[in-house]
């Protein structure tokens, strides 16, 4: 392993390494609590596992909540996406007892790739990975405006994403 890689905890026995572009948005210790766990919600993808830990009390915040026809909608770009987001304007996130973390196993590792508070959301439309659901996640879910970087000159207010 790279000497720029730490260690943040174990997994199966084998290491679990913060790879330094990770998307994480929360802190070292809470993402040690779900690796620790034996009772995650775990899901994979060929060598990506998705774990999920609900816990008894609130964790934090979720920044993609959902969304209703009074909300202020609008697409822009955030960085290292290949496509238009969803955004909605004025509100506030969501308390959440939910985490979820990403991580890519490797040869003798795992490598973290992002973790957030809340449930996992579905691919973004134009991600090459999305499916059906994907479409139907994001018309009613969005993320928080003031919690998420994006480009302010790519904002549009019309959406994107072909409709079929």
């Amino acid at each position: 392993m790279e000497n720029q890689l730490k260690i943040v905890g174990f997994f199966r026995k084998k290491p679990v390494v913060n790879r330094p572009a990770n998307r994480s948005h929360i802190p070292v210790h809470k993402i040690r609590k779900v690796l620790l766990c034996e009772s995650a919600n775990e899901t994979t993808d060929g060598p990506v596992h998705l774990l999920t830990k609900k816990f008894e009390e609130i964790q934090g915040v979720s920044t993609v909540i959902p969304t209703s026809d009074d909300d202020r909608i609008f697409y822009a770009m955030r960085p290292f996406r290949k496509g238009f987001s969803r955004f909605v304007w004025k509100r506030d996130p969501e308390e959440t007892n939910l985490i979820t973390i990403v991580l890519l196993k490797n040869f003798d590792h795992w490598i973290l790739l992002s973790a957030w508070y809340g449930k996992q959301a579905a691919k973004e439309p134009w991600d090459r990975r999305a499916n059906g659901f994907s479409k139907t996640f994001w018309t009613c879910h969005a993320f928080v405006e003031k919690c998420e970087e994006y480009y302010k000159d790519t904002v549009i207010t019309e959406c994107p994403w072909p409709l079929n």
